[in-house]
């Protein structure tokens, strides 16, 4: 099984992938890669106080999240997150922490088993269309156990008992000759994101033709701590190599 892609399809994917274009999203994309560095720079310290911590960089960091984190009076009736992130529910993937926005009404998460894409990750993606959050992230993880079960199940032919729903889902976003599980992980954000960009919910719909809703594509190195982006190029080859398999 392979995936539909369309030229229009990727057009539209572009489009949506171009953050430079609507300057809230890229004002929200560069506090996302400044956060990313102060938490490669300074992660151990999250394992203590950051707040109370007296290192100059834990300093720099807590400043940067509360800069970032409004007075809870402004929020008590709305909120207005600046980027919404569909990451992997793993323990060890948390969008808050991985971006140093450690705090309310920063980042809207949504969160399953391999960051998939399903109605529920795509309805749930609705609420911060609706509240004007400029920024979509799609982030997906190396060393990934649902990318994991999906490469023993290409490897083995023989059905995951534990998560066949989510295998079944990952079947189509990679190659049937990828059985590595980190290149499962990257085929799978690029097929999140070509499907977010082409959602025929009405809302997503509406807030990427009228250029209110940007996507970036994401994967997270547990080891580093480092976010890596992935651009609209390298997005487009991996579908490309899916969709001609």
């Amino acid at each position: 099984m392979t995936m539909n892609v369309s030229e229009e399809g990727l057009d539209r994917l572009q489009m949506v992938m171009n953050v430079d274009e609507f300057a809230p999203a890229k004002k929200a994309f560069g506090e996302l890669i400044k956060g990313n560095e102060l938490f490669v720079k300074n992660r151990g310290e999250y394992y203590s106080d950051v707040k109370n911590s007296s290192s100059e960089e834990a300093s720099e960091l807590y400043q940067f999240s509360k800069g970032l984190n409004p007075e809870l009076a402004e929020i008590e009736h709305h909120q207005t997150p600046t980027k919404a992130v569909l990451a992997c529910s793993d323990s060890r993937v948390t969008p808050g922490v991985i971006f140093s926005h450690v705090g309310f009404n920063m980042i809207f998460e949504v969160r399953n088993a391999g960051n998939i894409f399903t109605k529920e990750a795509e309805e749930s993606m609705v609420v911060p269309a609706s509240h004007d959050t400029p920024l979509m992230v799609i982030c997906g993880h190396y060393k990934c156990g649902a990318m994991n079960a999906c490469a023993a199940q290409r490897k083995t032919q023989q059905m995951n008992e534990a998560m066949p729903a989510t295998v079944a889902n990952l079947e189509a976003v990679a190659p049937k000759g990828i059985t590595d599980a980190d290149k499962i992980a990257e085929y799978n954000v690029a097929n999140v994101v070509y499907r977010f960009a082409n959602s025929a919910n009405p809302v997503l719909k509406s807030v990427f033709t009228g250029k209110k809703m940007k996507i970036a594509a994401a994967m997270y190195d547990i080891d580093s701590g480092k976010v890596n982006f992935m651009d609209f190029a390298l997005v487009k080859k991996m579908l490309l190599d899916n969709s001609h398999e």
